[in-house]
């Protein structure tokens, strides 16, 4: 009789100990594979910098965007039009609170810094495709002026040149392919009287009088943090074109 009961005491034991393996499995693998989603997005073309607030994604209507922040962003939430959690993305900073690394989607982010604090390198590594670096060049008045990217093979894949008005704000930054012709091009900025940008612009191309192919808005609040992005002419998860906009939230 004793026997049996040990027998079934550790039957149960065994399956107790199997559901919550199967529950913690079920856990990582759908983490990472939120991961996985947010920074296969976050490769996809030269539209918006991996360190800049407010990535490329839905909201509104077609979904949303949460940024989760304590002073800085540590993670982002990316929201399904029914407003479920979709993924998230993960930020790690260093001592001078720089973003030195973003986790998602199955490419993790490395950020590197000159002593000036400028970035110098962002390399995206990716176990299907190795990995991408783009460098970053800075002149005249310690300005970014060029940006390369290289393939995993080593050669170029594209490169960005930076233009600046006499205060010194960014007004244009023209992107070329490896054969040295103007692909997408003219991202054209505006400044407040800070500094901060509050429109940007681009067309395809080297004629910047054309029709912008995507335009954007910035507001900020009274600490000069960004509270919402306006993304005019994008496409929303049931296909068609919609006005997006993203919003940040900041702690005290």
């Amino acid at each position: 009789m004793k026997l049996i009961r040990y027998k079934l005491l550790l039957f149960i034991i065994t399956c107790f100990v199997l559901v919550i393996a199967i529950i913690y499995a079920g856990f990582y693998f759908y983490e990472y594979h939120q991961k996985q989603e947010d920074f296969l997005k976050g490769l996809q073309g030269e539209r918006g910098d991996k360190g800049e607030i407010g990535d490329k994604g839905p909201i509104g209507p077609t979904g949303g965007t949460t940024l989760i922040a304590d002073k800085k962003i540590t993670r982002k939430a990316w929201h399904k039009p029914n407003n479920t959690i979709d993924y998230w993305s993960i930020y790690e900073y260093n001592s001078q609170n720089q973003i030195k690394a973003k986790y998602g989607k199955g490419v993790y982010q490395i950020y590197e810094y000159n002593t000036q604090g400028q970035l110098i390198k962002n390399t995206f590594y990716n176990s299907k495709d190795g990995s991408i670096n783009r460098y970053y060049i800075y002149e005249y008045n310690n300005q970014r002026t060029k940006k390369t990217c290289y393939k995993p093979d080593g050669s170029i894949c594209f490169w960005s040149i930076y233009e600046y008005n006499p205060q010194g704000h960014l007004t244009k930054k023209i992107s070329y392919n490896s054969d040295f012709n103007i692909v997408y091009c003219y991202d054209l900025y505006k400044c407040n009287n800070q500094g901060q940008k509050i429109e940007k612009k681009y067309v395809y191309g080297a004629d910047a009088s054309a029709s912008p192919f995507g335009s954007w808005r910035y507001e900020y609040n009274a600490q000069g943090q960004l509270t919402k992005k306006i993304d005019f002419g994008t496409y929303g998860f049931n296909g068609g074109i919609s006005d997006v906009c993203y919003t940040c939230e900041y702690s005290n």
